[in-house]
């Protein structure tokens, strides 16, 4: 491996089994509610069919609400990469905030869809003023992994201030 190849980092932190939890238990949902009602088709059940059905389709509307997601977060010398996608969809689109230092303004934290989901927003200095980017929810990631991300970004708001 050369150079270029070999970057170094400061801080890196991911959730990876957290996400693949809960796309295996997503997975396991689908499976469980369609295998359910292709045995209550098979032996003539239509109340159950209609039940399992209407639970079925509220319970993966809930988990999609909650919207979780892998997250990278990676700290280098003069900027940050968060590197994310939903786990819960089928297709996946990999998406990435990179803030240099000097421009990351601030963040904010918003409790949503009954505080079961947070939402990230990152603010970045522009030359039209401060900026958001989408949010992002964070509900996938533990109170310490959040608490240490936490610790740098408020660094780095204090460091601009």
């Amino acid at each position: 491996m050369n150079d270029k190849e070999n970057i170094k980092f400061t801080f890196k932190l991911d959730n990876k089994k957290t996400s693949s939890r809960y796309f295996l238990l997503f997975v396991f949902l689908w499976v469980l509610f369609f295998g359910f009602a292709f045995y209550l088709f098979a032996i003539d059940q239509a109340v159950y069919l209609i039940i399992d059905v209407v639970v079925g389709i509220i319970s993966l509307f809930l988990f999609s609400r909650l919207k979780p997601n892998y997250v990278a977060f990676t700290v280098f010398k003069d900027y940050f990469i968060i590197n994310h996608y939903s786990v819960i969809s089928v297709g996946r689109e990999y998406e990435t905030i990179r803030v240099n230092f000097n421009e990351f303004a601030g963040y904010k934290i918003e409790d949503t869809f009954f505080k079961f989901r947070k939402d990230f927003i990152i603010s970045v200095k522009t030359p039209h003023g401060i900026a958001d980017y989408p949010k992002l929810s964070i509900s996938a990631l533990s109170k310490s992994e959040i608490a240490q991300i936490l610790i740098i970004l408020n660094k780095l708001v204090d460091q601009n201030n």
